[in-house]
Order: C-alpha cells, then structure tokens, then sequence
C-alpha cells in the first residue's frame, strides 16, 4: 500500500511537469503497483505540454552513452550528444537540464534546449552536471528516459608562457593546470605531470592520442609517422606509435642532473677544504714555532786595569876612550839609543 501510495504522488507530481493525464498516470502506475505492468526506468519530467505517459509505449534508446567529464577554460565551450532512436518508430523529442550535484534528478530545464545535442558553455569556476530526458511519442502519449550526468569542469582563464623545456598554461594565481585534459578555445590538451603541454602520442589506458607541435589534439588526421586519429584524437587500427619521454619527464631529468651536478659541485668545494685543511695542519707540523730567546742577563764587565805607564827610554851613554892617535886629540863623545846601540853593536861601529 505504501509503494502505491508513493507512486501515486509521483505520478502527480510527473503529470504536472509533464502535462500528461493525471488520472491515466495514476491508474498506470496503480496497475503497476499491483504488478501488472513494468517500468524500467523512472519516467522523466517534461515540458508541459497535452502527452500523457504510457509506460506501454516502448522507451526510446540511447544511441550513445552520455558519461563522463570535460574540463574546460573559462569560454570554451562542448557539445554534448543526447541522441535516441524510437524502437517502433515513434517521434524522439528532446529535454536537456542542468544541475549543480552529480544528479540525473532534480535539475533546472534548460530554455530553448530540446535538441538531440546541447552545447555547454563554460562561465564560471566550478563543475555543472548536464543530463538529457528522451521521449518516444505516439499521438497524445509517451514513453521517457534519462541520461547519464556529463559534468563540465570550469578553470579560470590563463596564459601560456614557456620555458626552457615547454608551454603551460598558468592562472593570474599563478597555479597552472597537471595531469589534466583541458579544453580552450576549442582545442583539447593534456598537461603532464609538471604542467607542460603534451605534444607527440600519448599513452592513456589502452588508447593513443596524437597531439600536434602546439599540443593541440588531433581529431579525425593523420599524424607525421603516418597513423590515423579519429574524431576523438584516438589511434584507428592496430598500429603502436612511437613514445617519447614527456616533457615533464624530460624536465625531471634535467632536474636530477643539475642537482647531481651541483652536489657534485659542492662535494668538490668540501674536499678542497679539507685539503686545504690539511695542508695547512701539515704546514704547522713541519714548521716548529720558534723558541722564544731567553731573557738577556746584565753582565757587568771587569774594571779596566790602568795601563801601564811607558818610561822613557833612558840613553845609554857609551863613553869611549879616548884614543891616542899620535898624541893629537882624542874622540868625540856619541849618543846612542837603545836601538841604535843595539845597531851598533851588530855593526861593529
């Protein structure tokens, strides 16, 4: 009694978005409360408008699965595909909505969007999830179903600025966008892991996308080594491209050789100094520090002895005697010194 109860509500609640009968939803619903018919998916809100739903009529089929996400720069804009097929050759009619949670249930109804595709824009920061509703029409009565949630992801708009080793796409905040596929302006990239933009095959799952010099993606060409994309920037066939280091992966390296470098730098300043260290420690061992001279002592040096005093020498008189030569005169008195005498001594005279 209760499900009836609450089916019962529902279905009010259904007739009123949707315009349907509301005494032919409830009996529907009531018949199915009671087991005699089946729904396989919860009717969906519509347009007011005079339909009423038929659970009868058969719902309409999805001809591609509306999942997953985009992330997209502020401007950018996706178009998201919602297209159905009738199974018994009914009229497919269209209502797109948005929401603010990862609900298919409960969104705002989009104005003017009752295509079989809706192309989202990216206004603000923040993620919008978008879902479509699909009828199957006969006449006055329908059949509905719900999509999946295809969210959109907004990031602020930025710049691109290179550096020696790529391009990235930097926020005013100065952040930038890693490990991430972006849309802007149109063209879809994928940053690595350090924010550069991807350019060459990239590996993801057990895909390959190929993206050209200026990292933009290739949909639906053909790639310089002679491989197919299709409309979705992925490999067509068999084939395995040729890899290559990312630029991320690139940067990393040279990272770790600069860095190997410089502590090989600073290894090599560290050994200088512990040779000049020990030079200098070898320097003071060989060269003994000089002994400090001993106090000079006071000498006091001996009273000079008088000198002697010189006597003059005394002359010495020889005193010869006179010799008679004849009787006549005798001889002189001579006056010798001491050296002379001695002269004369040797000499005789």
């Amino acid at each position: 009694m209760k499900k009836g109860l609450i089916l019962i509500i529902s279905a009010l609640m259904i007739s009123v978005l949707a315009g349907c009968s509301a005494t032919e939803v409830v009996d529907e619903l009531v018949e199915d409360a009671a087991g005699i018919n089946s729904v396989s998916e919860p009717a969906a809100a519509m347009p007011a408008d005079s339909r009423q739903a038929d659970p009868s009529i058969p719902q309409p089929e999805f001809e591609s699965i509306i999942s997953g996400s985009m992330n997209m720069a502020v401007g950018s804009s996706i178009e998201i595909n919602g297209s159905a097929k009738s199974p018994d050759g009914g009229t497919i009619t269209y209502q797109w909505y948005r929401n603010n949670v990862n609900s298919n249930g409960g969104g705002m109804a989009i104005p003017g969007a009752t295509g079989a595709s809706y192309t989202a824009k990216a206004e603000e920061p923040g993620s919008t999830f978008y879902y479509v509703v699909a009828a199957n029409n006969h006449d006055n009565k329908c059949n509905m179903i719900t999509s999946r949630t295809y969210e959109v992801v907004t990031y602020k708009d930025g710049e691109w600025k290179k550096d020696e080793f790529g391009t990235k796409y930097v926020n005013q905040d100065g952040t930038f966008p890693s490990e991430l596929w972006l849309m802007i302006n149109g063209s879809t990239y994928h940053f690595d892991s350090a924010g550069y933009i991807t350019t060459g095959w990239l590996a993801s799952g057990s895909n390959y996308y190929y993206f050209d010099e200026n990292g933009k993606l290739l949909a639906n060409g053909k790639t310089p080594d002679g491989f197919e994309t299709d409309e979705n920037g992925r490999l067509i066939g068999n084939g395995v491209p040729q890899l290559y280091p990312t630029t991320a992966e690139i940067a990393a390296q040279a990272k770790a050789a600069a860095d190997a470098q410089g502590e090989a730098a600073a290894l090599e300043v560290e050994r200088q100094k512990a040779e000049a260290a020990r030079n200098a420690a070898g320097t003071a061992a060989a060269t003994p520090e000089p002994t400090p001279a001993p106090a000079e002592e006071t000498v006091t040096a001996p009273a000079e002895e008088p000198a002697p005093e010189v006597q003059p020498e005394e002359e010495v008189q020889i005193v010869e005697e006179p010799v008679d030569e004849g009787g006549e005169g005798y001889a002189e008195e001579e006056y010798y010194t001491e050296e002379n005498y001695t002269e004369y001594e040797e000499g005789g005279e």
